[in-house]
Order: C-alpha cells, then sequence, then structure tokens
C-alpha cells in the first residue's frame, strides 16, 4: 500500500509539472500574437513578456490535486480498498480542506486575471485579498 500511495502521488506531480511545461510554449506564443504582454520589470533590458502564463500553472497544479484525491476517492469508493491507512479521503473534513484550499487557489488565480486583463490598482488587489481571507 505504501508504493501504490508513493506512485499516486508521482503521477500527480508529474500531472503538475506536465501540464505547464507542455502548454506554456504554445500559451505564450498565442498570448504574444493576441498582445496579451507586458514588459519584464524585473530585467535590465525590460523585454516584452506574455502575462497570464500563469494559467498554465494553476491549471497543472489543480490538475494534480484533482488527480491525487479523485484517485483516492475513486479506489476507496469503487473497489473498497484505502490508499491511505491513516486518513479516511473521502471523510467530508479532509475533502473540504483540499476543496477549500483549491478553492483559495483559483480565486486568487482570477484576481491574476482580472488584473491582467483590467489593469487593476494595488489598492483594489488588497482589498480582494482581504474578502478572500474571511
Amino acid at each position: 500500500m505504501e508504493y501504490t500511495l508513493l506512485i499516486l502521488g508521482f503521477i500527480s506531480f508529474m500531472v503538475s509539472f506536465l501540464v505547464p511545461y507542455l502548454t506554456l510554449p504554445k500559451l505564450i506564443r498565442k498570448l504574444k500574437a493576441i498582445g496579451m504582454t507586458g514588459k519584464d520589470i524585473n530585467k535590465p533590458n525590460k523585454q516584452e513578456v506574455a502575462e497570464m502564463g500563469g494559467l498554465a500553472v494553476v491549471i497543472g497544479l489543480c490538475g494534480g490535486i484533482l488527480v491525487f484525491t479523485g484517485t483516492i476517492a475513486y479506489v476507496n469508493e469503487i473497489f473498497g480498498i484505502s490508499l491511505i491507512n491513516t486518513i479516511d479521503i473521502t471523510d467530508g473534513k479532509i475533502l473540504t480542506l483540499i476543496f477549500a484550499a483549491l478553492s483559495v487557489i483559483l480565486i486568487i488565480a482570477i484576481i491574476g486575471i482580472f488584473d491582467d486583463l483590467f489593469d487593476l490598482k494595488h489598492s483594489i488587489k488588497a482589498k480582494y485579498s482581504v474578502y478572500r481571507r474571511n
């Protein structure tokens, strides 16, 4: 059972890594083609970079989390096999915590998308961050 969980963790990690790795080059080309670029303020030559590349990273992270929790819940529900002996992932408390964390990640990503599209002021982003915590 310990190796099964290790393999599942590795698969989830690979999903989280490969989705952005494979989609970022195409996404960056498309974003540059439609003009979604900005100046990289951290580099001395201030070159143009794509602004919404973080979207692929967020999708990869969420995909990895969903693969992990979904597979554990599916195996437990269908086959009656618990991949984690000490934790029942189908318990409502644990799934609530996992999906609450996932919701926070997605809310932050949505704020980032709105910032890239509409160039939000720092005060507005700070207010949304406070609302997100409450």
